[in-house]
């Protein structure tokens, strides 16, 4: 085993192995089995895969979220099922599916080979990753919509490779742990240790056009701008393999992954460098040369937090999308003038539902944000909705929902949302800080998210009962709930 697999498994051991007592994932609950089975890569290989799950035959019908968990290095993923993390994770109602990339497995029990050879987490290995999410997906005890993936260490060349050339993956969300994300993190050059990694050291000591394309398949930074769903990054601040206080890798990820409105050059529904009980504000960026606007780093090492990854997993897949009827939508850009935009929707569907106060995800806490979109030109914009200016309504507070208030329009352009739990949603808002344009001849249908923290995500699709479709005016009522989000 080479320096970055030795270390990266080491960081994947120390992040998942428990501390007596045992640690406890979350309520365990359900019977689990581990079964094993060979999956056919898009190469045709066999891919040694094995799954952590509630016994179908004791939960008939029921669906659970899934997580696919690649480790560090250039390990094998299939003893992941083995640690107890995972399966206290998989009886507290979750799908765990761990496989061994091409060529790898000793052949030993539950490490069985797979077909191929070693790619180093290149194409060949990121497709093997397609292969098994579409599997997962097609399971009759997976809720499709609900799958994430989780990487630690170099496992982030896998996992945001895949995720990144295939954006129509069914993945909902992306763990990434501490992910090296170019050649240079990779081999350790940054640290001033270089290490020549799968025979290839960086393309600063070797800038051969081969040493070049190889690296070019397995940089995350390079494919995580195209990934539309959801990306946490996990980042402490001495990292497990580079030198402490070393952050760049972290940055960058998310400034790829963050969408254009936000600051970054990406495309993801929602970014965050770290979870909830950090409290670093979602979608936004950071400047490398500024260290006084970074984000908060997780306290000394992500081994000092045993768990925490599986706490994170358990965040990103808990958040509720909830398919909003929609009482009236309307959008005004009178004569192209962004100081006269106007956005006003409303939703009666009883569903409207929402967190308590007190939980890491609740507006009050993790903030939100509201995009518009036009589904047919791609057209959208975003607005931070930040914490502070988020209330909690009823005794105790956020049981009867929440207010948004922001007369001045100082965080954006959002004057006042309202969620009344199973009554009403309301947002309006107006002014220049809206970018979003009605310059086409025709909308044809536009769509609002509502999203808090990453707890709750509302969608809405205004494209029934149009009254007015025309250059600088949109408005239509009573939508029915759409099938899935914009």
């Amino acid at each position: 085993m080479g320096r970055a697999a030795a270390l990266a498994t080491a960081l994947v051991a120390r992040l998942l192995v428990p501390a007596a007592p045992a640690l406890s994932a979350g309520p365990v609950t359900y019977g689990i089995e581990t079964i094993e089975t060979w999956l056919t890569a898009p190469n045709g290989n066999q891919l040694y895969t094995r799954l952590v799950q509630p016994l179908p035959g004791l939960y008939p019908g029921q669906r659970f979220p899934a997580l696919v968990a690649i480790p560090g290095g250039t390990g094998a993923g299939a003893p992941l099922a083995n640690l107890i993390p995972y399966r206290n994770l998989a009886a507290s109602g979750f799908v765990l599916v761990v496989f061994n990339p091409e060529g790898r497995g000793n052949g030993s029990a539950g490490n069985l080979q797979s077909e191929g050879t070693e790619d180093c987490n290149g194409f060949a290995h990121q497709d093997d990753l397609k292969a098994v999410v579409e599997y997962a997906a097609a399971l009759p005890n997976v809720d499709a919509a609900n799958i994430g993936v989780e990487t630690s260490s170099l496992g982030i060349a896998i996992g945001a490779g895949a995720v990144g050339r295939y954006p129509n993956l069914p993945v909902a969300y992306l763990v990434d742990q501490e992910g090296p994300h170019d050649n240079r993190v990779i081999t350790f050059y940054d640290a001033g240790h270089e290490t020549a990694v799968c025979g290839h050291w960086s393309t600063v000591t070797d800038p051969s056009p081969e040493n070049v394309a190889f690296w070019a398949e397995r940089e995350a930074v390079r494919y995580i701008g195209a990934y539309p769903g959801r990306y946490l990054r996990m980042q402490a601040e001495v990292d497990h393999a580079q030198n402490p206080g070393y952050f760049r890798h972290g940055i960058e990820m998310v400034d790829a992954a963050t969408r254009p409105q936000f600051g970054g050059t990406g495309a993801a529904a929602w970014t965050r460098m770290n979870g909830s009980d950090i409290g670093n504000v979602v979608n936004t960026v950071y400047p490398l040369d500024q260290p006084s606007r970074y984000p908060t780093w997780v306290s000394g090492r992500l081994a000092d937090h045993p768990g925490l990854g599986i706490a994170y997993d358990r965040e990103m897949a808990a958040v509720s999308t909830s398919f909003l009827s929609g009482k009236k939508l309307s959008v005004s850009d009178r004569s192209g003038d962004p100081a006269k935009r106007k956005i006003a929707v409303k939703s009666t569907d009883p569903s409207i539902g929402s967190t308590p106060a007190d939980h890491p995800s609740a507006p009050t806490v993790s903030g939100g944000f509201l995009e518009i979109i036009n589904p047919v030109t791609g057209e959208t914009d975003a607005f931070s909705l930040p914490a502070a200016r988020w209330t909690g309504d009823g005794t105790p507070a956020g049981s009867r929902g929440y207010t948004y208030r922001d007369t001045g329009l100082v965080a954006g352009p959002c004057k006042k949302i309202r969620i009344a739990n199973g009554k009403h949603l309301q947002a309006s808002c107006k002014g220049a800080q809206i970018g979003f344009s009605l310059d086409e001849p025709s909308q044809g249908s536009l769509g609002i998210t509502l999203t808090l923290g990453a707890g709750n995500r509302y969608c809405m699709s205004f494209g029934g009962m149009i009254l007015r479709d025309e250059p600088n005016r949109f408005t239509a009522k009573d939508a029915p709930a759409p099938a899935a989000c914009p």
